[in-house]
């Protein structure tokens, strides 16, 4: 009896040496990730919200709302999109990388726009546009927080301007000392940058679609204070201590309840 012919992936050359050169660059962007205590907390940090979202949707009941179906659809959207925001970072695609953070801070506007007008869920799914249009979402939330110097505005046109839009400035997350460069390539400036981004515009909709799972089980409202710690914890270290401080003595309620 003839053995059968080992079957081999194949990729034409230059996709083969592409791939390599990617994971070259993730195995040296890992070690300067390993080197850093603030950029392994970043990395901690990403890695929670994703933690939290696949718990989430595991757990998700086996016969959807069609209002649920929307969030944990959203929910997905917002894993896929971190995940392939570290794919991209670590390998070197920056300003890949950064188009994707913009779409986790786009979706989470949405989902904190459901937040404060459930009503609008069934017109988002029957495909109305008008009203979700990204500025009019941004000016209501604003508009509900009381916040007048338009941050969230100004966060959505900074990722905008340089992950999404083609534009002079996105230019500057394909430059290296050798000009323009095209591919990935290794930069421990935007690495830790762009890292440090994500670590904070990522939590805030994982938080936010966690509100919406009102069905949670016991064990499941444990996870989420321990992941509000993490945030906590993060934001205290990175931000602003005496903000997290308030927090912290929220999550010790909590806990006690608990």
């Amino acid at each position: 009896m003839t053995a059968s012919p080992i079957i081999t992936p194949y990729l034409p050359g230059n996709l083969q040496g592409l791939h390599g050169e990617e994971e070259r660059i993730r195995t040296e962007s890992s070690l300067c990730i390993n080197a850093s205590a603030s950029l392994k907390d970043h990395v901690e940090m990403m890695h929670s919200c994703l933690d939290m979202l696949h718990a989430a949707h595991v757990n998700a009941p086996k016969k959807l709302s069609d209002d649920e179906q929307v969030i944990y659809g959203l929910g997905i959207r917002l894993f896929n999109s971190g995940s392939c925001f570290l794919k991209l970072l670590l390998s070197g695609y920056y300003q890949g990388a950064v188009s994707f953070l913009r779409d986790v801070v786009e979706v989470g506007f949405l989902l904190d726009y459901f937040d404060y007008s459930p009503q609008s869920i069934a017109a988002w799914r029957n495909g109305e546009v008008d009203e979700f249009k990204p500025y009019k979402i941004r000016g209501v939330l604003d508009k509900r927080d009381g916040f007048e110097e338009k941050g969230r505005g100004e966060r959505y046109k900074f990722l905008s301007t340089y992950g999404t839009h083609a534009t002079f400035k996105g230019f500057e997350l394909v430059v290296t000392e050798k000009g323009l460069t095209i591919g990935p390539f290794m930069s421990e400036k935007l690495l830790t940058g762009i890292l440090n981004d994500g670590a904070l515009h990522f939590s805030h909709p994982v938080l936010v679609c966690l509100i919406h799972h009102k069905g949670l089980s016991l064990n499941q409202m444990k996870n989420s204070v321990g992941f509000l710690d993490a945030i906590n914890t993060w934001f205290g270290k990175y931000r602003d201590p005496e903000i997290a401080a308030i927090g912290l003595k929220q999550i010790d309620e909590l806990r006690k309840f608990f």
